[in-house]
């Protein structure tokens, strides 16, 4: 057995485990064992709906039935989570929840129970799933930990490579902190390995336990000091820290004694480019380029430093020359200068002419930005809609979204207002429109579609974010906004834009450290404007004046043009 088999396993085990969960309690539906459907007269709870029955409702919920009766899970959960959002009440909830736990799927499962928490917190069944939860989750974790120890008892030669693929295998379970715990039990008996420590490292830092991750990727460093994955790993721990000279004493040095190791040298670079002086973070690749390297990831580094503004012209140029080799560096470079606010400079690099067919449809997108940023819009569509016609709401989104570009507010207005008109609430047409209206200063109309769309979506975790920062950034209704933020971080834990909203949910409580350690996570994951912003904020609150000084100049030098 192969480390590539516990995708399959992770697939068999969790049914396994939460097959003898099967409680019939009065007025909910038993659950049967995996291996067959429910049966059809498995009894419902009936309670008052929401609104009147629908036929979405009647249709979703019907699909569901059949599908379960033919043991289509995955068919079977759409179709309840569809059913869910028509109908978010407690007996729905637990079809979809049990249909969860027959399809083996751990993370689906938790998803709903954190939903159904926010939905309904008192109601009997949940609390009684709840406190099923943990032994539920002891069983199956024992099941994997048990087959995860066997593939790396088993081959020992493949012991590492085993190690070093693990986090990837246990990716899909979708919980960072589960996830950790499975990895920290998997490496016990392998403390003497650095692959150990080094995926310790990074499985905390998923999990936002930087502390822990600094130590592990240490002790990876300590058992093997020249190994890039290990150096590399202490480079991303130390910028997730916002303290790159933290790690620069070790990766200089052993960048210098292996310079043919790409892997330390962008490490090395990604770090010298958070410093005083970034320009040495270009200087550092100027003999890969000399060598005419084209990996990817050194054509990465190079338009993601020049969009920075960190040797914009320098790094354009050495695009342009890799792209002989690597056209899509072309396409790198148009979209350094589309973030340096030089459309102009963009669209001279995005001739059709000079890059191949597979690359035209992304070459399309750009030069529509940039001719939208021209105020060239009617241009920009054409160009589109050469190479992916669009038609109804999705047609609509793309032109509003060209007028944002243009920055013409009341242009792409008109747009969403007629296309609600025409196609009725549209989900994605209420968000795009609430959006919108916030970024226009409209804040309690945003407010009234945000709560629209919620009415009809409640699971949508975007509109649930959007409505939670709008609150917390008006500094009204904060206890609403907690809640509502708390189950957008529930949902999407390691999303920056999420991130951002309950850091800055924080900074208006009052709570600094904690804004701080979470808007610092989200730039991490989102370099966004705004975020910069609330960063400057926060450091400014805690006295720190140099930093905040620091970081405005970076954002300044970063987004031109604001």
């Amino acid at each position: 057995m192969t480390l590539r088999a516990l995708l399959t396993l992770l697939s068999t085990a969790l049914p396994l485990a939460y097959a003898p969960f099967a409680v019939a309690q009065g007025d909910t539906v038993s659950a049967p064992a995996p291996s067959a459907a429910p049966d059809a007269a498995s009894e419902i709870r009936v309670e008052p709906l929401r609104t009147p029955l629908d036929g979405d409702f009647v249709f979703a919920w019907l699909v569901g039935e059949l599908a379960l009766r033919n043991g289509q899970w995955g068919q079977a959960l759409e179709a309840y989570e569809r059913a869910a959002e028509a109908q978010p009440i407690p007996a729905v909830l637990d079809r979809w929840a049990q249909t969860a736990l027959l399809a083996g799927d751990a993370v689906q499962f938790e998803r709903i129970l954190t939903l159904w928490q926010w939905l309904a917190p008192d109601d009997a069944r949940l609390q009684q799933l709840a406190a099923h939860r943990e032994r539920l989750n002891a069983r199956f974790e024992a099941q994997i930990s048990e087959r995860i120890a066997e593939i790396l008892k088993k081959d020992p030669e493949q012991r590492e490579r085993n190690l070093l693929g693990l986090p990837a295998a246990l990716a899909e379970l979708g919980n960072p902190t589960q996830i950790l715990r499975l990895i920290e039990k998997a490496v016990a008996p392998y403390r003497d390995e650095p692959a150990a420590h080094l995926i310790v490292s990074e499985a905390a830092r998923q999990a936002g336990d930087l502390d822990r991750a600094w130590a592990a990727a240490q002790a990876a460093v300590a058992l093997r000091p020249d190994w890039p994955p290990a150096l590399a790993q202490l480079a991303q721990v130390a910028l997730d820290r916002f303290a790159p000279e933290l790690a620069i004493p070790i990766l200089a040095p052993a960048q210098e004694r292996q310079p043919e190791a790409l892997t330390v040298t962008l490490a090395l670079a990604a770090l010298l480019a958070e410093t005083d002086h970034p320009e040495r973070a270009v200087a550092l690749l100027a003999p890969w380029v000399e060598r005419g390297v084209t990996d990817p990831r050194l054509i990465d580094a190079l338009a993601t430093f020049g969009a920075q503004g960190i040797e914009p012209e320098q790094c354009a140029r050495w695009l342009l020359r890799l792209a002989k080799e690597r056209p899509e560096a072309r396409l790198k470079a148009a979209q350094l200068w589309l973030a340096r606010e030089q459309p102009r400079r963009a669209l001279r690099l995005l001739d059709p002419r000079a890059l191949p067919d597979e690359l035209a449809e992304s070459a399309a997108a750009l030069t529509a930005q940039a001719l939208a940023r021209l105020g060239r819009v009617d241009e920009a569509l054409s160009r589109l809609e050469a190479h992916a016609p669009l038609s109804g709401v999705d047609a609509a989104l793309r032109e509003a979204r060209l007028w944002q570009e243009a920055k013409q507010w009341e242009a792409s207005r008109a747009v969403l207002i007629d296309a609600l008109a025409t196609f009725g609430d549209v989900p994605q047409l209420l968000y795009d429109y609430a959006i919108l209206l916030e970024r226009m200063g409209a804040r309690d109309s945003a407010e009234g579609y945000l709560r629209k769309l919620l009415a009809m979506r409640p699971f949508d975790v975007h509109a649930i974010n959007a409505l939670g920062y709008l609150l917390a950034d008006a500094n009204r209704s904060l206890d609403e906004a907690e809640r509502l933020l708390r189950m957008a971080r529930a949902l999407k834990p390691n999303d920056g834009f999420i991130m951002d909203s309950e850091g800055w949910l924080r900074f208006r409580q009052g709570d600094y450290s904690s804004a701080r350690r979470l808007i610092e996570a989200a730039w991490r994951r989102a370099p966004d404007p705004e975020i910069g912003d609330h960063l400057v904020a926060v450091y400014q609150a805690l006295g720190d004046e140099a930093r905040a000084a620091a970081w405005r100049k970076r954002l300044a030098r970063q987004f031109p043009g604001r």
